[in-house]
């Protein structure tokens, strides 16, 4: 399992990859120290997740101006048509 770096903190604490690591060894753990390694875990997903949802967020800011660019010259050029399609008419309408 390949993991980016995160850091997060909670409570003052820093946790990061190098906590992750030492959560995954299998020591034996009292059920303070379980309670301690499973909520570190949760903060961990939860700061990766948030991390993923900011990273798709900004993806879609810039896949949504793109397509608002698209939409724009589309409906310039559906006008344009428009236009020349009504003068084209008008010059056969004239003859």
């Amino acid at each position: 399992m390949v993991l980016t770096p995160v850091v997060c903190y909670w409570n003052g604490t820093e946790i990061n990859s190098g906590t992750w690591r030492s959560l995954q060894a299998g020591d034996e753990l009292d059920e303070e120290a379980l309670i301690w390694r499973m909520w570190t875990m949760f903060v961990l997903f939860a700061c990766r997740n948030r991390k993923v949802l900011e990273s798709r967020s900004l993806a879609n800011d810039e896949r949504i101006t793109f397509l608002e660019t698209q939409l724009k010259e589309a409906k310039y050029t559906a006008e344009d048509a428009d236009r020349k399609y009504e003068e084209v008419g008008s010059v056969v309408a004239v003859v």
